[in-house]
């Protein structure tokens, strides 16, 4: 008998110590954290995002242009017309004076005969060039940059059935056929 009666005792005990702690447990349970329970998944929407994207490039084209040469100097590469010419020049000098102006005539002839046989080789292209304008076409290039958009997915629109109530969530994944809802227990005073 006593051994019956210390065995209620300690039964009596153990029941006493267990039922705080199944009250916490609830009270862990529906309060702090909220009771978890699955739904049905009805529809899953993805949700895309539009994103420009820059997009650089090297773009080359041919573009004309006209530059001018730079004018050119040559020296006489053949002497004979302004030596020729000096001496046309000297004997039409000499021909036209007398006495000492002869002399002088004749230098003068052949001072302008040389100069004149130089001026017209040097007319002719002996001596002088000219620039000229030069056309032509240069490659030309520039980096651009362009923006493409592009849809980025960024989640998903989730619509639930739980119990005959339709809900929605966004989720950053496919949930499948269910989804994990959160039930929160409340006391109605």
């Amino acid at each position: 008998m006593q051994r019956i009666l210390g065995l209620s005792a300690l039964l009596i005990v153990a029941l006493l110590l267990a039922l705080p702690v199944q009250a916490q447990r609830y009270d862990e349970r529906y309060q702090d954290s909220g009771y978890y329970d699955v739904a049905r998944v009805v529809d899953v929407q993805p949700l895309h995002e539009t994103i420009s994207q820059p997009v650089s490039s090297r773009e080359c084209w041919r573009e004309p242009v006209q530059y001018r040469t730079a004018d050119r100097y040559y020296g006489p590469r053949d002497k004979t017309p302004a030596v020729l010419g000096g001496i046309i020049g000297g004997l039409i000098g000499n021909q036209i004076g007398h006495g000492r102006d002869r002399d002088i005539a004749t230098i003068a002839g052949v001072a302008l005969g040389a100069a004149a046989a130089h001026d017209a080789q040097r007319r002719n292209g002996g001596y002088y060039q000219r620039g000229r304008t030069v056309r032509t076409s240069q490659e030309r290039c520039a980096v651009r940059t362009d923006y493409r958009d592009q849809q980025q997915l960024v989640g998903y629109d989730v619509t639930y059935d739980y119990q005959g109530r339709i809900g929605h969530v966004q989720t950053d994944f496919d949930p499948g056929d269910t989804i994990r809802v959160r039930i929160d227990v409340q006391a109605i005073p």
